[in-house]
């Protein structure tokens, strides 16, 4: 027998042994023990470089497989889709070169030489020519002089249709627009009409009133108030006075939203985001918006999706109508004309900052715009990633509780004076000294750069009749889009497979004007829809349903039912038998509007089913106030034309289950009506607003789990959905119509019964196909990245230990850490560090520390909730600002070092995260094993923890954050380690006792 790396195993009947295996996500701990529980020892040989045995040891056998965790999926797909992004970018414009390379070397043969297309429009970054674009000092000036940004050289190029521009120059404009493209999300969009903010407002204003049964008018007065120059707070206060009923409601959320505020749903949300991680907060501007909007969703319902995308689109739209809105009425480049208008506003206000704090101020002109300033406009123009825009904003001026001001313009010599009152004002509104390009531009769609393109292309054909004759493919070049459901492009030998379904016609180069040609796009969604559906968590090697499968969401609506009771008055506590779940099913899930039901509309089922009055005390248990499940696609279907007489019958079952699929699956509105022609629907179905309908999300389990594997143990077939609607146990007298008894068994419970075969059918499905090596075994597995590595180096461990032992392990005794993550969510952190510092406001010894300025710093960050994803800024507060390791002479005695937070908020390298014992031994949570410290405490550890002597000054403050909670019993016996001797032979091998 040969082992999965090739070596030749001995086996033989000796005395039996077990293998211990401590498995963590970057290392593999193992141990063989014997069964009188001693660890055998094995002579092993150590050899040379060269291969040559030195010498036989003999050891225990017992070891530790240290290696590099894997990366987070997420993390992983994010660089990978960052990198495609920037190949098809840089695609484009060499595509774009070949166009005009041609022409432009008869002018100028040098000047694609000259030139980076990485960079050509980043005037300044120019490393090996001081003249990239025209080649001499004199043209280059007036060149600079003349378009200082290149949206001054498309907005010139488009409006004089009677003049002819350097072909250099409209290469250079033609190359900025499709290289920065726009975004594809409206397809609707006209960027010859206005922008219709009283529309959306219109469809907001009827979803609110259909999702929460009001009836709220749109009033014109809305949409002026959006689009005023008013502050954030100063819009929400006066749409507020059109609506005074709704104050203090969720629409006050979703206007906060609107604006561009963030929107706090905890409070009309409170039971379901507290068993939750996410904030229950939301705001457009962040980037990763999608993710946490999605996850809201998940939380707070489906029902809340449409009136949160209407949100979220009368916020683009909004801030896009003041994007392309300029005060020189109609433009045939409106989006260039707007950063011109930008540009100049920026330059004056600028000019205007500098005289108030030259004249006014000057100790602080150099601070602020100086060559080295690290905190002013020089930081803010040149290190965004470190000065961002709302932090240099804060910087100038910010208004915090109570009314607090602070910053340059708070300043008593100047906060009085006009024009820094206008400052201000332009600060709330976030555009002062704007930038030409912000995470704002990301809503700038791709038909308003298309229309400058046509206009480029129509004023300079009539001096470069070749453009005419390239215009359909630059279009193209601007237009189109790799279908998500295709993939990368690359030739399968050149790309790994995992990541390549492409199908194609031929192997020629692929353009976006021959794209249909040479790919198969139906060939290729199909083999997408294989890779993209994930296997079900329970039944291997089955795909899951979708998330709003109609028999997924029978399956969660019944499993809960299951366990649903109702008391009445004094009376037994029931739950419900078959025929009643499904009369609930029917009259409730299947006719609420939004398909989910609440605790009144059961007690009222109730009472009406029993005949009671409206003042019978019933007692509900197993729900809160609404059922988790919902019943919500039928509703949603149900409003087609057509669909609801197939949602009713049975027969259909499969055709509607594969309608859910396609809406799921493609993204793209055209794919999805493609695929729902080819289903050969009833005439009477609407595919047009079928379409439009677009699912997200899927189940972990498959359909052939719960309606697909059966029960044959009562002698006739049974599904798990069929028991979980019908699992009563019949009476045996033939004469009585009542039934013995209801097991209501859920899922979980059902599974797990022996006496029925869906145990054993489960444990069938995973049993290992031997042909297969261990990697292609360990991707088949549900999970992260990083435990299939861990499991693949525990096969590769356990595979060397037979080797060795010459025989099979009896046992196999496994323990698994799930990751050496801090998972707390910034919202429990910071309820964590509130706690904390609310208990420490009067006790005696958080005084003797000097505790009290952490107070005043979390006052000051707590509304930040991003803050507090960051491992370090958790750390300092639960340190309550102090080193762990270091101290200071403080009122003459020696006292734990203050740590300086902004040093800890903006990165600078001062302090590091220091894992107390090391990394390799410990695999329990990781808080335990981790404490802040200065970066040049790398010398305090003796025997691999801290040494004697910090432990002597530092003890007392240890045992103070014990006490209060902020460090747990495991870390304090970690740090004062070396007081018991250090890490022993048992500590680093004590996983074997595990």
């Amino acid at each position: 027998m040969e082992n999965q790396r090739g070596k030749r195993q001995r086996i033989t009947h000796q005395e039996p042994y077990s293998i211990g295996l401590d498995i963590g996500t970057a290392s593999v701990g193992s141990a063989v023990i014997n069964n009188d529980l001693t660890v055998p020892q094995k002579r092993f040989k150590v050899r040379d470089i060269n291969g040559n045995v030195i010498k036989t040891i003999k050891k225990n056998m017992s070891s530790v497989l240290i290696f590099d965790e894997a990366n987070p999926a997420k993390g992983a797909r994010t660089k990978r889709t960052s990198r495609r992004r920037y190949t098809r970018r840089n695609f484009r414009l060499l595509e774009l070169k070949k166009l005009f390379e041609k022409e432009i070397e008869k002018i100028d043969p040098n000047f694609f030489h000259r030139i980076k297309e990485d960079s050509f429009f980043n005037w300044n970054d120019k490393e090996f020519d001081k003249h990239p674009l025209f080649g001499n000092l004199k043209e280059e000036k007036k060149f600079h002089n003349n378009y200082p940004t290149v949206f001054h050289l498309r907005n010139e190029i488009g409006k004089n249709s009677s003049k002819k521009f350097d072909l250099r120059l409209v290469y250079l404009a033609l190359a900025h627009i499709i290289k920065y493209r726009g975004h594809f999300l409206d397809e609707t969009f006209d960027p010859d009409a206005s922008v219709s903010v009283e529309k959306r407002l219109n469809d907001f204003i009827v979803e609110y009133n259909e999702l929460f049964d009001k009836d709220l008018r749109s009033e014109a007065k809305f949409s002026e108030i959006l689009m005023s120059d008013s502050s954030n707070s100063v819009k929400i206060e006066s749409t507020l006075s059109l609506y005074p009923s709704e104050k203090n409601t969720i629409f006050q959320v979703f206007l906060k939203l609107i604006v561009g505020n963030q929107g706090d749903f905890n409070k009309f949300f409170k039971d379901e985001l507290e068993s939750s991680s996410h904030s229950g907060k939301l705001v457009f501007s962040s980037d990763e918006v999608e993710d946490e909007k999605e996850e809201l969703i998940s939380i707070i319902g489906e029902d809340y999706l449409d009136i949160i995308n209407l949100c979220q689109s009368l916020y683009s739209t909004v801030a896009l109508a003041k994007i392309i809105s300029t005060d020189t009425g109609e433009s045939n480049t409106p989006l260039s004309a707007s950063m011109v208008k930008r540009y100049n506003e920026h330059k004056g206000d600028l000019a205007n900052l500098k005289g108030i704090v030259k004249h006014f101020i000057p100790e602080k002109y150099e601070e602020v715009f100086g060559e080295h300033s690290k905190t002013g406009y020089t930081a803010y123009i040149r290190n965004p990633n470190k000065m961002p825009e709302k932090k240099f904003y804060d910087y100038l001026y910010h208004e915090g509780e109570k009314g607090k001001i602070s910053g340059i313009l708070s300043d008593s010599r100047i906060y009085e004076l006009p024009a820094v009152q206008k400052f201000i004002l332009k600060i709330e509104q976030k555009s002062f000294l704007k930038k030409q390009r912000t995470k704002e531009n990301g809503l700038i769609p791709y038909q308003l750069h298309l229309k400058e393109l046509k206009i480029i292309i129509e004023n300079q054909s009539e001096y470069y009749p070749f453009l005419h004759e390239i215009e359909e493919k630059l279009e193209k070049l601007l237009t189109f889009r790799i279908p998500y459901f295709v993939g990368p492009l690359a030739q399968t030998k050149y790309i790994n497979p995992r990541f390549n379904w492409l199908v194609r016609k031929s192997e020629d180069h692929i353009k976006p004007w021959n794209f249909s040609e040479i790919v198969d796009e139906e060939k290729s969604a199909t083999k997408f829809i294989e890779k993209l559906i994930s296997n079900d968590q329970f039944l291997f090697g089955e795909k899951v349903l979708p998330k709003r499968s109609i028999i997924y969401q029978q399956f969660l609506i019944f499993n809960e039912l299951t366990k649903v009771s109702y008391q009445i008055k004094d009376g037994p506590s029931r739950n419900f038998d078959s025929e009643t779940k499904e009369e609930i099913f029917n009259s409730l899930f299947k006719k609420n509007k939004l398909g989910c039901v609440t605790v009144v509309d059961l007690k009222n089922y109730i009472k009406n089913d029993q005949c009671l009055s409206e003042k019978e005390d019933i007692q509900i248990e197993g729900i809160k106030k609404k059922f988790n499940s919902s019943y919500s696609t039928y509703a949603d279907l149900s409003e087609i034309s057509g669909l609801k007489e197939l949602l009713d019958d049975d027969t259909q079952l499969d055709l509607v289950e594969e309608i859910i699929r396609i809406l799921t699956v493609f993204e793209d509105k055209k794919m999805r009506t493609k695929q729902l022609e080819k289903l050969n629907l009833p005439a009477n179905v609407d595919i047009e607003k079928l379409c439009k309908k677009h699912y997200k999300g899927w189940a972990n389990v498959s359909r052939q789990l719960i309606d697909g594997i059966a029960d044959r143990s009562r002698g006739f077939k049974k599904t798990i959905l069929d028991y979980l609607k019908d699992d009563d146990i019949p009476n045996n007298d033939a004469f009585s119509t009542k039934v013995q008894k209801s097991l209501n068994r859920n899922f979980a419970q059902l599974i797990t019964d022996k006496s029925l075969d869906f145990a054993r059918k489960l444990d069938e499905s995973y049993k290992i196909d031997v042909k297969k090596d261990y990697p292609s075994l360990v991707e088949d597995i549900p999970g992260s990245p990083a435990i299939r590595r861990a499991i693949l180096q525990s096969l590769y461990t356990v595979d060397e230990i037979i080797g060795v032992m010459g025989r099979m392990p009896k046992n196999i005794v496994i323990e698994m850490a799930r990751t050496n993550e801090v998972s707390d969510s910034p919202k429990t952190r910071k309820e964590r560090i509130k706690k904390l510092i609310k208990e420490t406001e009067n006790d005696a010894d958080a005084l003797n520390f000097g505790i009290s300025k952490v107070s005043e710093i979390f006052d000051e960050v707590k509304k930040d909730e991003n803050l507090f994803k960051e491992l370090e800024v958790y750390l300092y507060f639960l340190q309550e600002g102090k080193d762990m390791y270091g101290t200071e002479t403080r009122e003459g005695h020696r006292q734990p070092k203050e740590i300086n937070f902004y040093d800890v908020k903006n990165s600078t390298g001062k302090y590091h995260i220091d894992h107390i014992i090391p990394q390799s031994l410990y695999s329990g949570n990781p808080l335990d094993n981790i404490v802040l410290t200065e970066s040049t405490n790398n010398k305090i550890k003796d025997k691999d923890v801290p040494d004697e002597a910090t432990v002597y000054e530092m003890k007392n403050f240890w045992l103070y954050l014990m006490k209060k909670g902020a460090i747990s019993k495991k870390k304090f016996s970690f740090l004062t380690k070396i007081e018991q001797g250090g890490l022993s032979n048992e500590d680093k091998f004590g996983f074997i006792n595990r």
